[in-house]
């Protein structure tokens, strides 16, 4: 058993250490001297190689003795190897002025200690030399037994040694996730249909038409169509397990540092990664699926429920204080809220190797200071930098894709038929004449929301 952490706890006016390795707590030393309960056979201070804690009164706290016992040889063989004898290292000795150099012996008579005693006592232990012969000279041999000598100087009492109470087991917000994805494993899937089969808990094929194309598959196998042929699991559609996937259909929003984040956005975005291609409509294509499922069709969506709820007039030609209305969820319409947002941007940023189970690389991304706490500024430099190119058109067919599965056809039949601005004029006597254009109002906003997101994107990645 390897231990990496250890701290001081009381029981009462019982001193412990409590030693831990990677799953938790399972050691406990109590009482005893502080040496044997730090495994600390020298008393060093604070952090020294191979120590992995300290206890309240800073003093090492080693792995194990053998640890411990090690880093007093090296302290003895570095700081000291030049000391000219032994009664010099624990008492101190003189600079080339003839000047006491209390600060560098090991036991000064300034803190109470006996350095001539306290040499007397090795010699009567050890039988060796203590007063001629330099620590460098001293054998490996001669080295141990001055440190197990030292040890019992500085007081080696045993305490009690006793295994720490099973800790409750750690809980993560993806635990039932995990029992799922047991489920799916065993039913022979691998990671890539495993993300395939989350995705289609939330997002399957039931929309019959998307973009104005009517087709039988469904709208989610025309966006991620590689994904078409993977069926849910064999396991996930047992009676038995029934519960247990309607818990996680119904959880898929969790909280982070009170940031909500929804994992079918995540599992979505995985998906289309793993099946890159364009999404083909009837009147024309968007170039990426990753980004119609994620942000770019989010951003058509807002885009027009803008257009059919705005009371703004000139929305056409401005980007108005009412369009933000459309990201805020406190006042607002939320179509493209903070959850949608981050969850987009964990859903092109959150890699799902192969060797690592859906839940560990979930446990590893979103944990305390895990990627998901940057990835607004990873973003910005990588997808979005690399989007911009052809962006604003790319939000304009979502949104027209948006208002055709909506049934809004009259917006598209507008569109296509005046694809241009309106026009916009003042004469004298008559005052201004404006024409209105759809094709305006959808083409300009769907540049100003994606101002809108890179502005809210880079105030979070600054904060």
């Amino acid at each position: 058993m390897t231990f990496v952490k250890a701290c001081q706890k009381m029981n009462g006016e019982k001193k412990q250490i409590w030693y831990e390795d990677e799953t938790g707590p399972k050691k406990i030393h109590e009482e005893g001297s502080r040496s044997w309960r730090n495994n600390n056979p020298g008393n060093l201070r604070f952090k020294n190689p191979g120590s992995i804690g300290m206890d309240n009164d800073k003093f090492s706290i080693f792995p194990d003795v053998e640890t411990g016992r090690n880093a007093k040889i090296r302290l003895l063989r570095g700081k000291y190897g030049e000391y000219e004898s032994i009664h010099q290292m624990l008492g101190g000795k003189f600079d080339k002025n003839g000047k006491y150099i209390n600060a560098t012996a090991y036991a000064p008579k300034s803190d109470k200690n006996d350095p001539a005693n306290y040499a007397a006592f090795i010699k009567q232990k050890t039988g060796l030399d203590v007063e001629s012969k330099k620590i460098s000279a001293f054998t490996d041999d001669e080295i141990g037994k001055i440190v197990l000598a030292m040890r019992d100087k500085e007081g080696w009492t045993v305490g009690t040694e006793k295994d720490a109470p099973s800790a409750a087991p750690k809980t993560t917000p993806f635990d039932d996730i995990a029992k799922l994805e047991e489920l799916a494993i065993k039913d022979g899937y691998d990671v890539i249909r495993r993300i395939t089969a989350f995705r289609k808990l939330w997002y399957d094929a039931h929309n019959k038409s998307y973009g104005g194309t009517p087709f039988r598959v469904g709208a989610w196998d025309l966006l991620i169509p590689g994904a078409k042929g993977t069926a849910l699991p064999p396991s996930w559609l047992a009676s038995d397990n029934a519960a247990l996937v309607h818990k996680v259909v119904q959880a898929k929003t969790i909280s982070l540092q009170g940031m909500p984040v929804d994992i079918s956005h995540v599992f979505a975005g995985a998906d289309a990664r793993n099946h890159p291609s364009k999404v083909e409509l009837a009147a024309f294509a968007l170039r990426s699926n990753v980004e119609a499922t994620t942000w770019v069709g989010d951003l058509g969506s807002v885009v027009v429920e803008y257009a059919h709820h705005t009371k703004e007039k000139d929305a056409q030609t401005r980007r108005t204080s009412d369009l933000e209305r459309f990201f805020d969820k406190d006042g607002g319409v939320a179509v493209f809220d903070l959850e949608d947002q981050v969850s987009d941007l964990d859903g092109n940023l959150c890699d799902f190797p192969i060797g690592k189970t859906l839940h560990e690389t979930l446990n590893a991304y979103y944990a305390d200071n895990g990627p998901w706490k940057s990835r607004s500024k990873a973003f910005l430099s990588v997808v979005f930098s690399a989007a911009q190119k052809g962006l604003q058109d790319e939000v304009f067919k979502a949104a027209m894709a948006y208002a055709a599965s909506k049934g809004w056809m009259g917006d598209i039949h507008q569109i296509y038929s005046k694809p241009r601005p309106g026009f916009h004029i003042e004469i004298p006597l008559i005052g201004r004449i404006d024409e209105y254009s759809l094709w305006e109002l959808y083409f300009n906003n769907s540049g100003w929301v994606i101002d809108i997101l890179r502005e809210r994107l880079s105030a979070r990645a600054v904060g």
